[in-house]
């Protein structure tokens, strides 16, 4: 089974060809992975292979691992899809971006 490292590898290696196909700089391009059925020890090693950001589509599980991974840098989280007024607090609190039609 191949590594989270080696996985994210791969993905940049299709977004760095996409980029060079479409004449676009790589840097204008941020790979989300999102870390939804995933816990924090896989977050924890994609983290160690440089990525930095990631997605979840539940409030609850965006705050729990963002409260037990406090301790990386540059960890920057997104919250994907619908946000109920009532945990609004929670993502702002966070400092999270909100991708959501």
């Amino acid at each position: 089974m191949a590594s989270i490292a080696s996985k994210l590898q791969q993905v940049r290696r299709r977004i760095d060809d996409a980029c060079t196909r479409a004449q676009r700089p790589v840097q204008s391009v941020t790979l989300l992975a999102v870390s939804k059925t995933f816990g924090v020890d896989a977050v924890r090693e994609a983290h160690a292979a440089g990525q930095h950001a990631f997605g979840e589509n539940y409030v609850q599980e965006l705050v729990h691992k963002a409260q037990a991974l406090a301790d990386l840098p540059a960890l920057r989280w997104h919250l994907i899809g619908r946000l109920q007024t009532n945990k609004v607090k929670d993502v702002v609190r966070l400092g999270c971006a909100v991708q959501a039609l």
